[in-house]
């Protein structure tokens, strides 16, 4: 019977998706559910997302959008390891396909850039108001 609770994955989807280099080692927590609850390792509360989609400097590549965080040599070597289990590789490739199906899917990303789009705007409505006041 697995050790890792079935929702382990979504949070190394987040993790990967923003490409939070402190994921794998310094910024990720588990804790053990009782065992009259299941006994699982729960992974997460997510967290420490000021060094992700891109800002950082630690290295040449891992501003970038291609590779991995995971295989990077910070990494704890577990997290790979994760990913030679069968039942977790399922579990991981099953949620990522509904999450890409859905809330990351380009339709959604669309909404995003509404967002942006949105947030630009208001930024530049309260800076003409407001701008240069100091």
């Amino acid at each position: 019977m697995p050790r890792l609770h079935p929702k382990t994955p979504q949070l190394r989807i987040l993790n990967e998706f923003t490409k939070d280099v402190d994921a794998f080692r310094l910024s990720h927590y588990f804790y053990k559910q009782k065992d009259t609850k299941g006994g699982k390792l729960i992974s997460g509360p997510p967290w420490d997302y000021n060094l992700t989609f891109g800002n950082n400097d630690f290295t040449t590549n891992f501003h970038k959008p291609e590779n991995w965080i995971h295989t990077h040599r910070i990494a704890v070597y577990w997290w790979q390891r994760a990913l030679e289990d069968p039942w977790f590789a399922n579990q991981l490739h099953c949620r990522w396909d509904g999450v890409y199906a859905t809330v990351m899917s380009l339709e959604s990303m669309n909404e995003m850039s509404y967002l942006r789009d949105w947030i630009g705007d208001r930024l530049n409505w309260i800076n003409d108001r407001w701008g240069g006041m100091i």
